[in-house]
C-alpha cells in the first residue's frame, strides 16, 4: 500500500525538482537584427539571435517557463528549450483535420501551457488547447473563453455562461456556476455569485466553499497577494456614506487596513504597497501591510506599482525610476518606460533615443538594443 501513494510523491518531486533546475539559469530575450535571441544575467548571449518575427515587440517578448520559451521561426511555432533546440513543434492536425495552424501560444504553468488554434473554414470555431511539456494536446475546447492557466493546481473553464475549476486531469474540482471567476493564490479565487442570498463577490476554498464574501458595499476587489486583498467598499452610513473607499482585508475577510484610502495600488508586494487617503496630485506613500505610513506621500504610483527584488520604478515627472521600501532613488529617474525587476535585470526604455536595454539594480546597462519600430517616429 506504501508504495502505491509513495511513487506518485517520489515523480511528483522529481517533477518539481526538475522545473526548479530548468529555470535556476534565467534567461533574457533580445532582438539584435531583427531576431530573436537570449541572454544570461551577464549579457552573454546564450541563444543566438535566430528566432524571426520579433522586430517591433520587445516589450512583449517570449519568456522562458519552467525551461521552455514560445517561439517561432518560419512557419513554425512550437517552444525550445534554454539549449536553443525546440523541443516540440505545434501541429494544428494534432487538435483536428479543420484546423489549419496555431495563432497564438503561451507560456508553461505547472507543466502544461494553453494555445489557440486558427481553423480552415470561415464556420468553424477557433480552438483553445491545453498541451504538455511533449507538445501532446491534453485537452481542447471551441474558443468561447479567455485563455486561463494553472495556479495552485487548479486551472478555471466556462462552460455555457458559467465558470468553474478543474484539475490536471480536466475534471470538474467545483462544477460551474459563477458569474466570474479569478485564478486561485493564496489558496483562495475571487468569484462572483449572481443568485441567492449569496449573490455578489466572494472568495471560495479549493472545495468551492465559500470562506467569506463582500458585504452589499463592496462592488470590486482584487485577489490575494501578500496575505492581503484589495477591497472597494461604498459606506452606507457616516461622514463617508456613498463614496467609494478602498480597504484590506485578510483570509478571513477582516478589515486589516482602511476603509480609509481614496487610492492604493492593487496588491502588496514583497510586504509593501502605495496608498494615499486623499491623494492629491495623485501622489501616494509606501505603507506597510499593517496599514502603517513608511514615508510621505510624494511618489507618482499606480495601481500597479509594486516592489519587485526590493526596488519599485516609479515616475518623477515624465521619467521613471526606481526607489527602495524607505522611498530613496536607487536609480534616479532618466527612462520613458521600466519595469519589473527579474532575477536581477530590469527592461528600460528611452524613446527619443530609440533604444531599450536590461539594467542591474545598481543601474548600470547590462545589454542595449535598438528600437526599430516605434511609432510614431520621435521629433528631435
Amino acid at each position: 500500500m506504501k508504495g502505491q501513494w509513495l511513487l506518485p510523491l517520489l515523480l511528483g518531486l522529481t517533477f518539481s525538482q526538475t522545473l526548479a533546475a530548468q529555470d535556476r539559469l534565467h534567461l533574457y530575450p533580445i532582438v539584435k537584427d531583427d531576431k530573436l535571441g537570449f541572454i544570461d544575467s551577464k549579457g552573454q548571449e546564450r541563444i543566438a539571435p535566430q528566432f524571426e518575427g520579433y522586430a517591433c515587440s520587445f516589450r512583449i517578448l517570449p519568456q522562458f517557463s519552467e525551461g521552455l520559451a514560445r517561439v517561432e521561426s518560419g512557419r513554425r511555432l512550437g517552444y525550445i528549450d534554454q539549449t536553443g533546440r525546440f523541443a516540440f513543434v505545434l501541429s494544428p492536425q494534432a487538435v483536428g483535420p479543420e484546423q489549419a495552424l496555431f495563432d497564438e501560444a503561451r507560456a508553461f504553468h505547472e507543466g502544461i501551457a494553453v494555445a489557440r488554434t486558427f481553423p480552415i473554414g470561415m464556420r468553424i470555431a477557433d480552438k483553445l488547447v491545453w498541451i504538455d511539456r511533449n507538445g501532446h494536446v491534453v485537452f481542447a475546447k471551441d474558443d468561447d473563453q479567455l485563455p486561463t492557466e494553472f495556479h495552485e493546481g487548479l486551472l478555471r473553464l466556462v462552460e455555457g455562461s458559467r465558470w468553474g475549476y478543474v484539475d490536471h486531469d480536466f475534471h470538474w474540482v467545483i462544477r460551474p456556476q459563477f458569474q466570474s471567476a479569478e485564478d486561485f493564490s493564496e489558496g483562495v479565487a475571487l468569484v462572483r455569485i449572481e443568485t441567492g442570498s449569496n449573490a455578489g463577490l466572494a472568495y471560495i476554498d479549493k472545495t468551492g466553499a465559500i470562506v467569506f464574501r463582500g458585504e452589499g458595499q463592496c462592488f470590486a476587489a482584487r485577489s490575494f497577494s501578500g496575505g492581503l486583498a484589495r477591497i472597494n467598499v461604498v459606506p452606507t452610513s457616516g461622514p463617508k456614506a456613498m463614496q467609494s473607499w478602498i480597504e484590506f482585508v485578510d483570509h478571513a475577510g477582516h478589515e486589516v487596513i482602511g476603509p480609509n484610502l481614496a487610492g492604493a495600488s492593487l496588491s502588496f508586494s514583497e510586504g509593501y504597497a502605495f496608498a494615499c487617503t486623499d491623494c492629491t496630485g495623485n501622489r501616494m506613500a509606501i505603507i506597510d501591510q499593517h496599514g502603517k505610513q513608511l514615508t510621505p506621500p510624494e511618489f507618482d504610483a499606480f495601481g500597479s506599482s509594486e516592489f519587485h527584488e526590493g526596488l519599485a520604478a516609479i515616475l518623477r515627472g515624465k521619467l521613471f525610476g526606481y526607489i527602495d521600501p524607505s522611498g530613496k532613488w536607487v536609480i534616479p529617474p532618466q527612462f520613458d518606460e521600466a519595469y519589473s525587476f527579474s532575477d536581477g535585470l530590469a527592461l528600460v526604455v528611452w524613446r527619443e533615443k530609440r533604444e531599450w536595454a536590461y539594467l542591474d539594480r545598481q543601474g548600470n546597462i547590462i545589454w542595449r538594443g535598438v528600437d526599430r519600430c516605434q511609432y510614431p517616429v520621435p521629433t528631435k
